[in-house]
């Protein structure tokens, strides 16, 4: 991501991990930059385990193409490294991270919009023996399925789950649009 992005003509830019799942493409993320793209530089999901100190989900967010964000990456990648979390082998390393950045300067905090729990960036899709609040839960019509904390075999089982219950677009989105509503 790092060096596309330097030289990238797009003003935002959507990051998202490999366990999401669009499931909704014609939901658009422009109401998310229209709403609070003129004052932050990275909108991102607030987590269903808010209540485990770890305020945000970094498996997918929408990041302002700007110095200030260049720079937050960067030492997000960076400082997680230093404060341990790779070493301890943690895979919440930028999540954490970003955290503790956020928590820990003014200016980055200022630039950060978390949005609240609910579907507008990405909703969860696992197994029921997560206590995920219900607001956050993926339902037909969420723009993302956010398939975390469970292993592979699971997540494939529940995307081909979501596949045959006809709840997502069986055609390919086109990415061009992806934005536009």
């Amino acid at each position: 991501m790092r060096e596309p992005w330097e030289t990238s003509k797009h003003e935002w830019l959507l990051w998202i991990d490999d366990d999401i799942l669009i499931t909704n493409p014609e939901k658009g993320l422009n109401t998310l930059i229209t709403k609070y793209g003129e004052k932050k530089h990275l909108i991102i999901a607030g987590d269903a385990w808010k209540h485990k100190n770890v305020p945000i989900n970094s498996g997918i967010f929408l990041i302002n193409n700007s110095p200030w964000a260049r720079s937050f990456l960067k030492r997000v990648w960076h400082e997680g490294g230093l404060r341990g979390y790779v070493k301890r082998g943690q895979s919440l390393l930028e999540q954490q991270t970003m955290t503790d950045l956020i928590r820990e300067n003014l200016t980055d905090r200022s630039k950060v919009q978390i949005l609240p729990l609910g579907n507008q960036l990405q909703s969860f899709f696992r197994s029921d023996h997560y206590d995920d609040p219900e607001s956050t839960k993926w339902k037909p019509g969420d723009f993302a399925a956010h398939l975390t904390g469970i292993p592979n075999t699971l997540r494939v089982n529940l995307v081909n789950e979501l596949i045959n219950q006809g709840d997502i677009p069986q055609r390919k989105p086109d990415i061009n649009k992806l934005g536009s509503k």
